[in-house]
């Protein structure tokens, strides 16, 4: 059975990959999800909720710790809130995090010849590409150079759905039956409990509703034409 290891955030976009890997390519699926002292802690506890829904071969949380960094998700500084569309669709993203993604696929790829993976699978969205350099095309190429140098099995991100959007895939997860409701998007915890659809707790926290995560999410689920399940502050 060919393997794969998935770099599940909890978010939407990392959830339906891991779903789409686990449940249509029948990949044995091994999940890290990285504990790097992001402020937004619920995605880690979405993490195991999406892991243990779909039914994941194993799931490690990864200490990265990167709260050193003066940036708003991992450090001191404020989210950005309230921005326009246009706003949040030129330049470089005020929650980017410098080098995020480069440790987590180094550490992923260590992992991954630990136990015998070729393959990583990561979230990333078109979405992500122009305000994450660290999320386009040319990045993963070039990623996957050095990983092709620097790991004695060549382990490679895998080109799974790249190229959709968040709402498509939206869509694709909707249609393998993944619990949306499951999974963390906002980068500033709200005060509040998020509950199942059964009226279990599922967060001790809401969604703000107004963070660039927050709108990219509303956004998608209008785009996609399905309801939001999403408890917003």
């Amino acid at each position: 059975m060919a393997k794969a290891v998935i770099l599940l955030s909890g978010g939407l976009d990392s959830a339906v990959m891991a779903a789409y890997t686990k449940l249509t390519e029948g990949y044995e699926t091994h999940a890290v999800c990285f504990d790097y002292g992001q402020r937004h802690r619920e995605e880690i506890i979405a993490a195991g909720h999406v892991a243990e829904a779909i039914g994941l071969d194993s799931l490690r949380v990864i200490r990265a710790d990167m709260s050193w960094l003066d940036c708003s998700l991992s450090g001191a500084g404020e989210v950005a809130k309230d921005r326009t569309l246009a706003e949040r669709s030129v330049g470089l993203a005020p929650d980017y995090v410098p080098g995020r993604n480069t440790v987590f696929l180094s550490l992923a790829a260590s992992y991954a010849e630990t136990i015998g993976v070729g393959w990583l699978v990561v979230g990333w969205t078109t979405d992500d590409e122009s305000g994450f350099p660290d999320c386009t095309p040319k990045y993963r190429t070039a990623m996957n150079r050095v990983l092709k140098l620097g790991t004695a099995s060549g382990v490679q991100i895998a080109q799974t759905l790249a190229g959709n959007s968040k709402s498509a895939l939206i869509f694709r997860g909707k249609g393998l039956g993944l619990a949306m409701e499951l999974t963390w998007t906002c980068y500033d915890s709200q005060a509040g409990t998020t509950k199942d659809q059964h009226g279990e707790p599922l967060f001790a926290a809401r969604h703000c509703g107004v963070c660039d995560a927050c709108f990219g999410r509303k956004e998608a689920f209008t785009e996609s034409g399905f309801p939001d399940p999403t408890t917003y502050a």
